[in-house]
């Protein structure tokens, strides 16, 4: 039998269209002013968040409840990730450090200067599927992959002229994605870029969005690789190939975006407060969410894809119901 929250998930998200915007199971106050980043452990177990206040917490996932708080960022938090066994948690911070936590410690494992300057912040940060690697991004325009056994840089990549807002390893380990972009100067158009790991050699560039690239994910089976531009438009790329295979339009500069574990569905965030969920072997919308009232820089999808997670510059994270068919 299905518990309450399941049943409740269920029945919102199978809602029929003339019903929506989906209202959110749950929101919370969280990392006043600005909520950041949101990210759900591969084994669905645990939920961290960050934001404005410095604080990295960890949640019961179900709930937002906190259950671990980690304080060692002298600033904000721009982006927090779980490793692949859901034992570490790595978190970007605006003074240039990427921090390792250990969840069952509690404790700071390591730190990581992101920067190759003195002077910057940490804006991405993303564990390689099979744990032994993390990537890092800066606004520095820095782009580092770490040997996580050893706690060193392994290689640092050719140097980006704006600042690094993702980075993502394909589900193989064999590619890094990277994007960036200056959202003080949206207009500059962002470099979309996939690399050989294993080398560090740049591989292509991948020419599309006339302005900054918010963000991007692989799918499950990586053959397809989204991306997010400040233009308004979703790409979608042929790993392989390396071209645009589709593109949808958005109402507003999309922010955050997160693949579901099925790959058929994106879940995308935007800088008015917008939360909505798309078909992408179609190219349509199949949800709209109730939204924030301020931009949506944090989205995640559980791996059980039944729930989502939003961590909005309003100063709340919320959860809604995502069980689409």
């Amino acid at each position: 039998m299905l518990s309450p929250l399941l049943l409740t998930i269920t029945v919102l998200a199978q809602a029929p269209a003339t019903q929506l915007p989906i209202e959110p199971i749950v929101t919370l106050p969280a990392h006043q002013p600005q909520a950041i980043a949101v990210a759900f452990s591969p084994d669905g177990k645990s939920m961290a968040t960050s934001g404005a206040n410095r604080f990295v917490t960890v949640r019961e996932p179900a709930t937002g409840e906190i259950r671990q708080v980690f304080t060692g960022h002298p600033g904000l938090v721009h982006e927090v990730a779980f490793s692949p066994d859901s034992t570490l948690l790595a978190s970007a911070g605006a003074e240039g450090i990427v921090i390792l936590w250990s969840l069952e410690s509690g404790k700071k494992v390591s730190s990581m200067q992101a920067l190759s300057e003195d002077e910057g912040t940490a804006r991405a940060v993303a564990f390689s599927p099979d744990g032994r690697l993390l990537a890092t991004g800066a606004s520095d325009g820095t782009i580092k992959i770490w040997n996580l056994k050893e706690q060193k840089a392994r290689r640092q990549l050719s140097k980006e002229t704006l600042p690094v807002t993702a980075v993502k390893f394909s589900p193989d380990c064999l590619l890094l994605a990277t994007a960036t972009g200056n959202w003080r100067r949206r207009e500059l158009p962002g470099a979309l870029r996939l690399w050989e790991v294993a080398t560090g050699k740049e591989l292509a560039q991948l020419e599309g969005h006339e302005c900054e690239i918010k963000r991007v994910d692989f799918d499950p089976n990586g053959k397809r690789l989204v991306s997010a531009g400040a233009d308004r438009t979703i790409l979608v790329w042929d790993t392989e190939r390396r071209g645009v295979i589709d593109r949808f339009t958005v109402n507003a500069v999309p922010g955050s975006l997160a693949m579901f574990p099925s790959g058929q569905w994106l879940a995308v965030g935007d800088l008015q407060g917008g939360v909505t969920v798309w078909n992408l072997e179609r190219g349509t919308r199949a949800g709209q969410y109730a939204g924030h009232d301020a931009a949506v820089l944090g989205i995640a999808v559980h791996p059980e894809g039944k729930l989502l997670a939003t961590a909005s510059h309003d100063g709340t994270i919320k959860l809604w119901p995502a069980d689409f068919h």
